[in-house]
């Protein structure tokens, strides 16, 4: 949760300014790979404004990165949240702005929001109290962030022009962030009901008034979310993960003393505040309750992942994770049989499940028929799912990186097809 940055990585920019970015190949992968050349940023849009910890009232902002096209379908959006223990840290500092920036690269509307920081803390205030409360501002704030962004798209936002100025898809909303900002993150996503909190928590919402939501701004629009990127976070309690849960993705360090990588104590000073689930847990638990869920752990790291190589690699597989996220939604809207691959895209192998209207069909019992071609049109492979209510485990390893169309064939005449795409 302390704020740990490497050297900064970029100059943040102001209203208006252009990211020149090198041209890269038109065959790249749109939320995969770098395709956009220039990015705009408008900076200190405010959202909201609430209440702080010492009874003020601060307004609150966050700075978006917009790929610059010309006439925009609706993109999706990653909105990311910064460090600092719930004390300190800055929306536009290093980590956030590099996510911010490699994320608008590859097509996707981005942000960074401020939210609410600060504890009061006497000789008897009770640091887990203090900082249960701070986390749950923080919460208030970003799901009031969220809001904001569905209010854009219908009234508009002061200062730009026109409705859904940032061309955003309100369906396709990703929120994430590291440390603290994870934290916020996953308990914006899955803190939904509030019997499954502690004595304490619940205690805590009460004396912070607005409930879940808060009161930071833009009643009457949702707060709900399609994905999570968490970046050493934790909850408090993975059975708070009931569904509907979403695809989410975790990154965490192994020997982190800050926020736990299993079940323990958050630190703050090298103080113990409060027992928190960490990555090894929420991983396991969404995946057992039938949502899509990735987990990168580092055996070596602790609570700092902002090297040049773990910031690569965490970039990189988050890139997979939401580009196979957005495929999949994208197929799935044109695939009433619900076939799924994950890993999409996978070095080795890749498992196939299958659900939605065949659940109950009679063909089951008779197996389904899959042929995989490469991108030319050439088998590649080909076989017989006997049980298609048992996933179905691909090996790719020897395949040669690259794209691949699977297609599944039922005795009735139905099909449904899928893209693989073979990662070196």
């Amino acid at each position: 949760m302390p704020i740990l940055l490497p050297k900064p990585l970029s100059k943040f920019l102001t209203f208006g300014a252009l990211i020149l970015l090198p041209v890269v190949p038109t065959s790249a992968q749109r939320y995969l790979q770098p395709v956009i050349a220039q990015i705009q940023t408008v900076n200190e849009v405010v959202y909201g404004q609430a209440t702080t910890h010492n009874g003020t009232s601060q307004s609150l902002a966050m700075d978006l990165y917009l790929p610059v096209e010309t006439n925009p379908a609706p993109r999706p959006v990653m909105m990311f949240f910064h460090g600092g223990s719930f004390v300190g840290g800055t929306r536009n500092d290093a980590v956030m702005t590099q996510l911010c920036q490699e994320f608008a690269r590859r097509g996707y509307v981005t942000a960074t929001a401020s939210y609410r920081l600060g504890v009061s803390i006497g000789i008897t205030t009770p640091l887990d109290a203090e900082f249960a409360k701070a986390a749950i501002r923080a919460t208030q704030d970003a799901k009031a962030a969220i809001r904001f962004l569905r209010r854009s798209v219908v009234e508009g936002v002061t200062g730009q022009s026109g409705l859904n100025p940032f061309a955003i898809d309100t369906n396709r909303i990703f929120i994430g962030g590291y440390s603290a900002g994870a934290i916020t993150a996953l308990h914006t996503a899955y803190f939904r009901d509030t019997t499954l909190a502690t004595p304490l928590i619940r205690n805590m919402l009460r004396v912070v008034g607005g409930g879940l939501e808060g009161l930071s701004g833009n009643p009457a629009y949702s707060s709900r979310v399609h994905g999570v990127f968490n970046m050493a976070g934790a909850l408090l309690d993975s059975l708070m993960l009931q569904n509907p849960l979403y695809p989410t993705v975790h990154f965490h360090g192994e020997l982190d003393d800050v926020v736990p990588f299993g079940r323990g104590y958050a630190t703050f000073l090298g103080n113990p505040i409060i027992q928190l689930d960490g990555s090894s847990l929420l991983h396991p638990r969404i995946q057992r309750l039938g949502a899509r869920s990735e987990l990168h752990s580092f055996a070596t790291l602790g609570h700092i992942l902002t090297d040049n190589v773990t910031s690569n690699f965490i970039i990189q597989k988050t890139a997979e994770f939401f580009y196979s996220v957005i495929s999949s939604a994208a197929e799935l809207a044109q695939n009433p049989l619900n076939l799924r691959a994950y890993p999409n895209p996978s070095s080795d192998q890749i498992r196939l499940t299958l659900g939605g209207e065949w659940a109950e069909s009679s063909t089951f019992h008779q197996g389904l028929t899959y042929q995989i071609n490469d991108a030319l049109g050439r088998s590649w492979s080909q076989g017989l799912w006997q049980n298609p209510l048992e996933p179905l485990s691909l090996d790719l390893a020897s395949a040669t990186a690259g794209l691949y169309f699977l297609r599944v064939s039922a005795c009735d005449g139905r099909v449904a097809e899928l893209r693989l795409i073979r990662r070196p």
